[in-house]
C-alpha cells in the first residue's frame, strides 16, 4: 500500500478518541473501546464515554486472579470477545497485569495480583480467551503504573533488577499469548515518559511483540519524541500534535524509517482486523455469559474466617449495611454500566429460599462519609434474628482511576455498626465488597464469620448467596496480602516527592516481604477458607532438561465437596546472590469430593526459577540448592523437599 509521508502522520495520531484514521478508504480504521471487566462503548464514539452502552459488568481482574484458575480468566475474555463483537468494537483496552504494589493505589482493582507469575498467567489466559474470538486484547499498562498519585508526572525510579524480576516479568509472560496491542502507561520509569521510551520498547520487541504499540490515553506529551522512541500509535487524536508533525516533516525533521515502521504496525493491524472480522460470529449467548461472571464470583469469594456460622442453613437471617443497597464496582475506565439491574445480597438469597430480612444501619458511603439510617431500631431487631449479615466495603468513590485511596480502612460508621451489633446478635457475619485490601484488623477477632465479596460482577451476589447457604462451597484464594496496617508494606514507606516516586523496598514486594514478618498481616498471600479440609503427602520432585516436575497426593479430609489451591513456593538455599525467602513457581486449583484423594502432577517451567543478571542483561539461573514448599497460602508449608538446579 502506498501513502505519503503525511498520510502516514495522520496514521500515526489517530482519527479520533475511539478510533483510528482510514484515510479515506485507504486502510480500515480500528475500533477500541474499554475496559478489561464489561465493554464501556459510547454511544457516539466521538464522545469521551457520554451515554455509555449497558453491557455485562463482570467480577474485577482481583476477583478474577482470586480464582487461581486461568480457565476462568480465559473464559471471561471469551464473553467480552462476544460483547465486543455485538457493541462492534476491534480491539479491547485490557488486560491490565500491573504489580500492586501499594494496597492504596486507586486502580488496584483493574490488576491481578501483587505476584509476576499469577499476574501473568491470569492475563495470558485472558487474552488467549479474548482473541479466541477474533477481537484484539491490549495488555496494559506498561510500565511501573503502581499508583494513581500524581500518575501523569510521577517518575518511577526503579533499580534494573527489581524493573525486570517484579514489574516487566508479568508482561513478558502473557505476551506469550500475543496480543494484538501494547499500552504504555501516563508515568515516566527511571526519568523516560513511557509514551516515549525505546529501551523498554524494545524490550518488548526483543520478547517477540510483533503488534501495535499505543499510547494511553493523552499520555503523550512529545509525538516526534514518541515516534522516535517507535511508539506506534498515539490516542486519541490531539489536533495540535498532528498539526506539530506535519510542520516538522516538512521541515524534514521527521525520521521517515520510523515513520514507515510505525505506520506499517498500523497498517498490519488494520488488515488483520479486516480478515478477523470476516470469522466473528457470537459463540456464547447472553445467559452463557452470564454464567461465567457466576463461576468467577463463586471462585473469586474468599472465606477469610468462620467460626462455624456459615453455612446458613435454615436460619433466621437479618442483612444490613451500605453494600446491600447499591452496586459496588471501581470507577475510571473499568466502570461499567451494568446490563441489568442491580441484585441486592438481601434479594439473591431471598431467591434462594432464605429466611431474610433487610434493615437499615448505614445506607450508603461517599468517600469517607456515611449517611446513617434508621441505626437504632436496627439494633434493637437484631437479638431476634439467629444471624446478622453486614455488608460493607469500598465503592467506586474510594476505588478510582486517577486518584489513590486515603487509606486501607472503612468508614468510621461501617466500624461503629460493626460493633454495636457484636454486642447485640448471636452470631455477626462480615461481608467486604472492595477492590483492594481492607484493614480489618477492629473488628477480625469479635465477629463470627468474614467473606470477601471483592467486587464480584453483576449478578453476583447470586453466587454469593448460594456460597453463604452452604449450596457451594467457597474456594477463593487471596491474590494479594491484607496487611493489619498499610505502613506495615515497606512500598508506604519508601521515599517519594511531588515528582517521583523510588522503589527503596526493592524486590520485597507482598508477600515476598511479609513472609519474614507474619506478626503484622492480617491474611497472607493466597489466604483462603473453605467448608471442608485437605491435607497433602507424598511429594516427589524430579528435574528434567526444561521444567521441573512435582506430584502431591491431596486428600479431602472433610465432609464437603470442595476445591483447593495447591500452591509450589521455591526458596534459593544460594547465597551468591540476593533472593526473596520465598517465590511462587507454580499452581494448581483441584477439585475433590470429600473423602477422596488424588495424586496431581504440576509442571514447573525453570525460567520460575530465573533471576535478572544485571551485567549480562538477561534472565538465568542461579545454580545450586533450591528449598519447594507446597501448601495452601504463603505461609504454609505442608510438605517439602530439596531439589538441585
Amino acid at each position: 500500500m502506498k501513502l505519503t509521508n503525511e498520510e502516514k502522520i495522520h496514521l500515526i495520531c489517530g482519527h479520533d478518541i475511539w478510533t483510528t484514521d482510514s484515510l479515506n478508504g485507504k486502510v480500515p480504521s480500528i475500533s477500541m473501546s474499554d475496559g478489561p471487566v464489561g465493554v464501556r462503548r459510547p454511544k457516539n464514539m466521538k464522545t469521551w464515554g457520554e451515554n455509555t452502552l449497558p453491557s455485562i459488568s463482570y467480577p474485577s481482574l482481583q476477583m478474577v486472579s482470586h480464582t487461581w484458575d486461568p480457565t476462568l480468566s480465559f473464559n471471561m475474555g471469551r464473553a467480552l470477545g462476544n460483547d465486543c463483537i455485538e457493541k462492534e468494537v476491534d480491539v479491547l483496552l485490557g488486560p491490565g497485569v500491573n504489580i500492586k504494589r501499594i494496597p492504596i493505589n486507586g486502580r488496584n482493582f483493574e490488576y491481578f495480583s501483587e505476584d509476576p507469575l499469577l499476574s501473568g498467567l491470569m492475563g495470558k489466559a485472558y487474552i488467549e480467551g479474548l482473541q479466541k474470538e477474533h477481537i484484539g486484547a491490549t495488555l496494559k499498562h506498561y510500565a511501573g503504573n503502581n499508583s494513581e498519585w500524581q500518575r501523569i508526572y510521577a517518575n518511577m525510579i526503579i533499580d534494573e533488577r527489581t524493573l525486570h524480576e517484579i514489574y516487566l516479568r508479568p508482561f513478558f509472560i502473557a505476551l506469550k499469548a500475543k496480543p494484538w496491542c501494547v499500552m504504555t502507561s501516563y508515568n515516566l520509569v527511571n526519568g523516560v515518559r513511557m509514551s516515549a521510551n525505546l529501551e523498554l520498547n524494545t524490550e518488548l520487541r526483543n520478547h517477540g511483540f510483533d503488534g501495535v504499540i499505543m499510547s494511553d490515553w493523552d499520555a503523550v506529551k512529545d509525538s516526534k519524541a514518541s515516534l522516535i522512541a517507535e511508539l506506534d500509535l498515539e490516542m486519541p487524536r490531539n489536533d495540535e500534535h498532528l498539526k506539530t508533525m506535519l510542520e516538522e516533516l516538512k521541515k524534514g525533521n521527521i525520521d521517515l524509517d520510523k515513520l514507515n515502521k510505525t505506520s506499517s504496525n498500523i497498517i498490519s493491524l488494520a488488515n488483520r482486523i479486516s480478515k478477523e472480522k470476516e470469522l466473528r460470529k457470537i459463540t456464547l449467548s447472553e445467559k452463557e455469559r452470564e454464567k461465567i461472571v457466576y463461576d468467577i464470583a463463586l471462585e473469586g469469594s474468599v472465606l477469610l474466617k468462620n467460626n462455624g456460622v456459615l453455612p446458613l442453613k435454615r436460619d433466621r437471617i437479618l442483612v444490613t449495611g451500605p453494600a446491600n443497597n447499591s452496586y459496588y464496582q471501581g470507577a475510571g475506565s473499568s466502570m461499567v454500566v451494568p446490563s441489568k439491574a442491580f441484585v441486592s445480597l438481601h434479594d439473591a438469597l431471598k431467591e434462594k429460599g432464605a429466611d431474610v430480612t433487610y434493615l437499615d444501619s448505614v445506607i450508603y458511603t461517599f468517600g469517607k462519609e456515611a449517611l446513617i439510617g434508621d441505626f437504632i431500631s436496627c439494633v434493637n431487631k437484631a437479638p431476634s434474628f439467629d444471624k446478622v449479615i453486614v455488608c460493607v466495603g469500598d465503592n467506586y468513590t474510594i476505588e478510582s482511576e486517577e486518584r489513590n485511596r486515603y487509606d486501607i480502612k472503612l468508614t468510621k460508621e461501617e466500624e461503629y455498626i460493626i460493633h454495636e451489633l457484636r454486642k447485640v446478635s448471636k452470631k455477626l457475619i462480615v461481608i467486604v465488597y472492595a477492590g483492594s485490601s481492607i484493614d480489618m484488623s477492629s473488628f477480625k477477632d469479635i465477629v463470627d464469620g468474614i467473606v470477601y465479596a471483592g467486587y464480584n460482577g453483576q449478578g453476583g451476589n447470586r453466587a454469593l448467596a448460594d456460597l453463604l447457604l452452604g449450596n457451594e462451597n467457597f474456594s477463593g484464594h487471596l491474590s494479594e496480602t491484607f496487611p493489619l496496617k498499610e505502613e506495615y508494606c515497606p512500598s508506604m514507606n519508601s521515599y517519594s516527592d511531588v515528582t517521583s516516586i523510588h522503589y527503596d523496598e526493592k524486590l520485597n514486594v507482598g508477600y515476598r516481604y511479609f513472609v519474614s514478618h507474619p506478626d503484622k498481616v492480617l491474611y497472607p498471600f493466597g489466604y483462603g477458607l473453605s467448608y471442608t479440609s485437605f491435607k497433602l503427602d507424598n511429594l516427589e520432585i524430579k528435574v528434567n532438561e526444561n521444567d521441573v516436575t512435582i506430584k502431591v497426593a491431596i486428600e479431602n479430609t472433610g465432609e464437603y465437596d470442595g476445591k483447593e489451591v495447591i500452591q509450589v513456593y521455591y526458596s534459593d538455599l544460594n547465597k551468591t546472590i540476593e533472593r526473596p525467602m520465598k517465590e511462587l513457581c507454580g499452581f494448581k486449583k483441584v477439585f475433590l469430593k470429600a473423602h477422596s484423594k488424588e495424586v496431581v502432577t504440576l509442571s514447573i517451567d525453570k525460567e520460575n526459577f530465573f533471576y535478572y543478571d544485571i551485567i549480562k542483561k538477561e534472565y538465568q539461573m542461579n545454580k545450586g540448592k533450591y528449598l519447594i514448599s507446597l501448601g495452601f497460602d504463603s505461609n504454609d508449608e505442608l510438605v517439602q523437599g530439596n531439589i538441585e538446579l
